[in-house]
């Protein structure tokens, strides 16, 4: 058995349980909300080791039970959140065009333990999970800026090949696919991938934590949420982005709800030393609505519209 301890910052307004009822109850930091994204990490990256039909999704579902568990018996780890009491919750907009659609948030700029027991795999395994489960956003409408959480600093590429051990070490190969059943890093037959991860320094006006007066870059309570920074990048991404997606007939890359398709296309934000970063995150899975060159016209034009809207221009990172 093996044990670790990580601080866990909030780095954007996160809403859990209570997300569908508005209930101050979404101060709960859930163990089981961010096991679900660590599952979907585990998915991304297994999908590149299974074959996509039914019997490589029965592969998929005894590589995932092996490790997260099923009906039948438990997962190998346990995850046990230590919340502080001061975390603070205000009700944020979910959409900036309707002002009644909020939601109780619990907001940036606070830290939580995370405690990781492991029964069978390395800790690290399951830290490169989570880093890429905080990259994708934990909780309610965690594609759109909320519920992205940071341990540390990291290259997504490094996490995926530390994931990458686990399959390697049950003698699995990379299978590469045109037509993949679900998200994935998988590549294709000519070597292009059914994914993109793109990011950008993110402009001071949108950057969700802002300085104190008199502050000090060790003082961690020297640093405050702003609300109207977060909201005018929420304004931003719906006005300029996806309505500029809209307005060139791809919005089809962003799902729907009849019938129910999930975003093909996800935005996030991370801190990277004493900057912040936004992440545009897309994969291409087999659908009825669009072929994957759609696709990729339609991701590219996602990443010129967030970079004309969000990048900062003329600063090196760091």
């Amino acid at each position: 058995m093996e044990e670790a301890i990580f601080k866990v910052e909030i780095i954007t307004p996160t809403i859990m349980g209570g997300a569908n009822s508005g209930k101050l109850d979404s101060i709960f930091i859930r163990p089981t909300e961010i096991k679900s994204t660590m599952r979907q990490a585990f998915r991304l990256v297994a999908g590149k080791y299974v074959e996509h039909n039914k019997k490589g999704i029965e592969k998929l579902y005894e590589l995932e039970s092996e490790v997260f568990g099923n009906t039948q018996g438990k997962g190998k780890f346990r995850l046990i959140v230590d919340v502080p009491t001061n975390l603070r919750t205000e009700k944020i907009k979910l959409l900036p065009h309707k002002s009644d659609f909020s939601k109780f948030a619990i907001l940036p700029n606070k830290t939580f333990n995370l405690k990781i027991i492991s029964y069978k795999y390395p800790v690290e395994f399951y830290k490169a999970l989570l880093n890429i489960a905080f990259l994708l956003g934990v909780g309610h409408r965690r594609n759109r800026l909320f519920g992205n959480m940071q341990i540390e600093q990291f290259e997504w590429k490094d996490e995926i090949q530390k994931i990458d051990r686990f399959f390697i070490a049950k003698r699995l190969k990379e299978i590469k696919t045109n037509n993949p059943s679900f998200a994935c890093f998988s590549k294709r037959e000519d070597d292009k991938e059914n994914f993109i991860i793109d990011d950008m320094l993110l402009k001071d006006e949108f950057i969700p934590i802002k300085k104190q007066n008199n502050f000090d870059r060790k003082n961690f309570e020297n640093f405050e949420f702003d609300k109207q920074n977060f909201e005018k990048a929420l304004e931003n991404l719906y006005g300029k982005v996806i309505h500029g997606i809209k307005e060139k007939k791809l919005d089809f890359i962003l799902g729907g709800a009849r019938p129910r398709q999930a975003s093909f296309v996800n935005f996030s934000i991370l801190k990277f030393n004493q900057n912040y970063r936004l992440f545009v995150m897309g994969f291409y899975y087999k659908n009825e609505k669009f072929k994957y060159n759609d696709w990729k016209n339609a991701i590219e034009e996602v990443k010129k519209l967030t970079k004309e809207t969000f990048e900062k221009r003329g600063l090196k990172d760091g």
